[in-house]
């Protein structure tokens, strides 16, 4: 069995890919400081060789950070009397 553990915060996610059946690790990595300057990728290969790639995430994927200062976020136009019982 192949298992991606994941660890998501905010700004990082950290990885690895275990063959349970073995107790080995076949790759792992991390991708530090998204949606800042700085950002970098770096990973092992499955031969254990160590690589790490630092240009930022907008250079690399044409991609930044999600939020604007410009953009309401949606949960921000709430209303008291919307329909959904969830949200309120």
């Amino acid at each position: 069995m192949i298992i991606l553990a994941l660890n998501c915060g905010s700004s990082s996610v950290k990885y690895k890919l275990f063959k349970w059946g073995q107790k080995k690790t076949l790759t792992k990595g991390t991708i530090e400081r998204i949606g800042i300057t700085g950002s970098f990728i770096s990973y092992s290969t499955i031969s254990g060789t160590e690589k790490k790639l630092e240009k930022d995430c907008l250079e690399l994927f044409n991609w930044e950070a999600g939020l604007s200062l410009e953009v309401r976020p949606p949960l921000d136009t709430y209303k008291p009397d919307d329909p959904d019982e969830f949200i309120k």
